[in-house]
């Protein structure tokens, strides 16, 4: 997965890359950020765009 964190006026702060199995731990590690205000994952491979995770 390609992890792209973003802050709140929408601007890239941080981006990732990882194995899919290991989506959630990477989506706590860039949720540590209190900049972070929500993620976008992509498939790597295809760039297809399945979600938007946004911080409870």
């Amino acid at each position: 997965m390609s992890v792209r964190a973003y802050d709140a006026a929408h601007t890239i702060v941080a981006a990732s890359l990882c194995d899919g199995a290991l989506t959630a731990q990477e989506l706590l590690m860039h949720f540590r950020d209190e900049q972070v205000e929500y993620i976008h994952l992509h498939n790597a491979r295809q760039g297809c765009f399945p979600c938007q995770v946004i911080r409870a």
